[in-house]
C-alpha cells in the first residue's frame, strides 16, 4: 500500500496497524478529531512522502523529544489545529520541502528552520506567535526575504491589529506573552527594539562606507603630499650641491687665486718700477754736455710697451674682479631660491602634519563616541537576549 486517505472519519487516535504500512508514501488524516498524534509510530514509516495532520484538535504531538526520522518525507501540515509550542529539535528531515503550521494558538517553535536543509516554503499565518522567537529564528527586524533559503507566507491585512499583536514583516506577533504563560518584560518595546536595531545597522554601514571613502581619500591625498615632496626634497638637495660646489669655487677664488693674482699684480708692478728706474738712472748717466739725452737710451717704443703692460695688469685685476662679483651674485640668487623652497617644504609638511592630525581626530572621535554607543547598544541587545532566554525557560 503506497497511499491512504483518512480524512473525514471523525478519527481520535490512529489506526493501531499503521505501524505495519512500512511502503505507505501518502498519509491523509485531515479533518479528524485527533487531539494528539504517537510520532513513534509514524517514524516507523520511513518511505513517507506526503503527511497531513489538517484541520484536526492537536493540542500536542507526543512523546516532545523522541527523535523522528522520516528522510524522504517532502510535505508535512498541521495546519487547523490547536497547538500552542512544538519541539522540532529532534526531528531528521532531510527531504522536507513545505511546511504548514497555519491557523494554530503557536507562540513557539523549538529548533530552527534552518535545520531542514531543502526546506523552500514555510506558511506561518494566524498564529499567536512570539516576537521573541522571529529573534530567535533570525526573522527579526523584518527579513530580506531575498535573503532567505525558502518562502515565507503573510497574514491577512488588518488581522495584526484586530488580535492585539504588531506586525513584523509579513507576519503577526504577540508582544505580552513568551512561551508558557509568562510575562514579556519588554512589552510594547519591541517596536523601539527592532527601529533601534536597524538604526545600528545603517550606522555600521555608514561608518564602514564612509570611513573606507574617507581613508581612500586620505591615502590619495597622502600619497600625493609624499610625491611632492620627495620632488622637493630631490630638488633641495640638487640645489644644496650646486650651493656647496659654488661656495667651495668662491673660497677658492677668494683666498688662493686672487692672492695670487694680486700678487702677481705687485711683482709685475714693481718690476716696471725697478725698470723704470733704472732706465732713467742711465738717462741721467748718458746726457751729453748741452743737456740732451741720448737718442738710443730712452725711446718712445720702450714707453709704449710698459704702458701696454700696465693696462694688460689693470685689465686683468678687472677681469678677476668682475668674476668674482659674478660669484657672489650668483650665490645670493642661489641662497634666495634655496630659502623659498625650504619655506614651499615646510608649508608641505604642515599640510601633511594638519591631514594626519585631521584623520587622527576622526578616528579617535568615532573611537572615542561611536564606538561606546554601539557597544552599549550591543550589549543592551545581548541583556534582552538574555533576559528572554530566561523568561522562555524559567527555573525551576
Amino acid at each position: 500500500l503506497r497511499t491512504l486517505q483518512l480524512s473525514h472519519n471523525a478519527l481520535t487516535e490512529l489506526p493501531s496497524s499503521l505501524d505495519r504500512l512500512v511502503q505507505l508514501r501518502v498519509l491523509e488524516l485531515d479533518h479528524n478529531k485527533l487531539s494528539t498524534v504517537d510520532m513513534t509510530v509514524l517514524g516507523k514509516l520511513a518511505e513517507l512522502r506526503i503527511l497531513s495532520l489538517a484541520h484536526n484538535q492537536l493540542t500536542v504531538l507526543a512523546p516532545e523529544h523522541v527523535t523522528l526520522r522520516l528522510m524522504k518525507l517532502r510535505t508535512l501540515s498541521l495546519a487547523a489545529n490547536q497547538l500552542v509550542t512544538l519541539d522540532v529539535q529532534s526531528w531528521e528531515m532531510d527531504s522536507l520541502v513545505e511546511l504548514n503550521l497555519t491557523a494554530n494558538n503557536l507562540n513557539w517553535l523549538d529548533g530552527q528552520l534552518s535545520q531542514f536543509p531543502v526546506l523552500k516554503k514555510v506558511e506561518l499565518a494566524r498564529n499567536h506567535w512570539s516576537c521573541d522567537w522571529f529573534v530567535v529564528q533570525h526573522l527579526y527586524p523584518e527579513p530580506n526575504l531575498e535573503s532567505l533559503p525558502f518562502t515565507l507566507d503573510a497574514d491577512e491585512p488588518g488581522q495584526c491589529e484586530h488580535g492585539g499583536m504588531m506586525r513584523i514583516g509579513q507576519h503577526c506577533c504577540a508582544t505580552t506573552k513568551l512561551p508558557g504563560g509568562s510575562i514579556d518584560p519588554y512589552e510594547d518595546k519591541w517596536s523601539e527594539i527592532g527601529e533601534l536595531e536597524r538604526k545600528i545597522q545603517k550606522l555600521n554601514r555608514t561608518m564602514h562606507e564612509g570611513s573606507t571613502e574617507r581613508k581612500k581619500l586620505l591615502e590619495s591625498k597622502y600619497t600625493d603630499l609624499s610625491q611632492r615632496l620627495a620632488q622637493l626634497l630631490e630638488k633641495h638637495r640638487a640645489v644644496d650641491e650646486t650651493l656647496q660646489r659654488l661656495e667651495t669655487k668662491v673660497n677658492t677664488i677668494s683666498d688662493d687665486e686672487l692672492a695670487t693674482l694680486e700678487r702677481e699684480l705687485n711683482g709685475k708692478m714693481d718690476a716696471i718700477r725697478l725698470s723704470v728706474e733704472e732706465k732713467w738712472n742711465n738717462t741721467l748717466l748718458n746726457r751729453t754736455e748741452d743737456g740732451t739725452r741720448s737718442a738710443g737710451n730712452w725711446t718712445l717704443q720702450t714707453t709704449t710697451e710698459l704702458e701696454r703692460n700696465i693696462s694688460s695688469l689693470r685689465s686683468q685685476l678687472e677681469s678677476s674682479m668682475r668674476q668674482f662679483n659674478l660669484y657672489n651674485e650668483k650665490a645670493y640668487r642661489q641662497k634666495a631660491m634655496l630659502d623659498r623652497q625650504s619655506a614651499d617644504i615646510d608649508a608641505v609638511q604642515g599640510k601633511v602634519a594638519n591631514v594626519l592630525q585631521r584623520h587622527n581626530a576622526l578616528h579617535d572621535r568615532i573611537k572615542q563616541e561611536l564606538e561606546p554607543k554601539v557597544d552599549v547598544v550591543l550589549g543592551f541587545l545581548g541583556d534582552i537576549a538574555e533576559d528572554s532566554d530566561e523568561a522562555k525557560y524559567p527555573s525551576p
